[in-house]
């Protein structure tokens, strides 16, 4: 069909294909990328691949992966305010701010805040065991992580403000080479991110990291 028209193919939660092991995930790709050889000459098809896993999705973009060269990376930003009023019918400016300000500009959380008065919204939805937002953070930091432990410690440091590394290490008993690691992980999934003082040198040890407010956005990845 493509050879003839434009076509648009889109794949939503695309990690789902890859399968449960390396070797069923490589073999997928490397489908994908033949088909990608072999007919872009002659295709008018651009595919969409979508994947709300970030550590997965911005895996394709890795030098080993068969995929390497090919996908541009389109990433998928939380809602501004503007945009975000639009999950909140009904709601005057202030009240939807105050929701906007606890669910950030992801659409599902903002539709599960959206109706009846503010505290039950959230003590239902959020600090409910039973809520569908009950440990949300937690869940989503466990699928994108593989050592969840380490990362809660050091995420649970930020409570009280941002801290250089060396702090933090202090605090849970790491040296500060390893915990600058896990902040870079966490970084790359914007939960935090690393601040110097203005004029600053970027590389100054003064630099202090902090708890990212924005949500995490979903990696979105486009190939022709």
């Amino acid at each position: 069909m493509a050879k003839d028209q434009r076509i648009l193919a889109v794949i939503d939660e695309f990690p789902w294909t890859l399968g449960t092991s390396a070797t069923e995930g490589r073999r997928m790709l490397t489908s994908i990328q033949a088909v990608m050889e072999e007919e872009r000459d002659t295709s008018q098809l651009k595919l969409i691949l979508c994947g709300s896993l970030v550590a997965q999705m911005e895996s394709l973009f890795g030098e080993k992966n068969p995929m390497h060269g090919r996908p541009r990376q389109l990433a998928v930003r939380p809602l501004v305010f503007a945009d975000a009023r639009q999950f909140l019918p009904g709601l005057d400016p202030i009240a939807a701010f105050e929701r906007f300000a606890i669910a950030g500009g992801t659409p599902m959380y903002l539709s599960r805040l959206a109706s009846g008065s503010l505290r039950d919204a959230v003590c239902n939805a959020v600090l409910n065991s039973d809520g569908p937002l009950f440990n949300e953070g937690r869940i989503i930091v466990e699928q994108e992580l593989r050592e969840p432990r380490v990362y809660f410690a050091i995420l649970e440091q930020f409570a009280d403000g941002g801290k250089p590394a060396n702090e933090i290490g202090q605090r849970i008993a790491m040296e500060t080479n390893a915990v600058h690691k896990y902040l870079l992980s966490l970084a790359e999934l914007r939960l935090v991110s690393r601040h110097v003082p203005f004029g600053a040198d970027p590389n100054s040890r003064s630099g202090r990291w902090r708890h990212e407010i924005r949500c995490p956005n979903a990696g979105y990845v486009a190939a022709k």
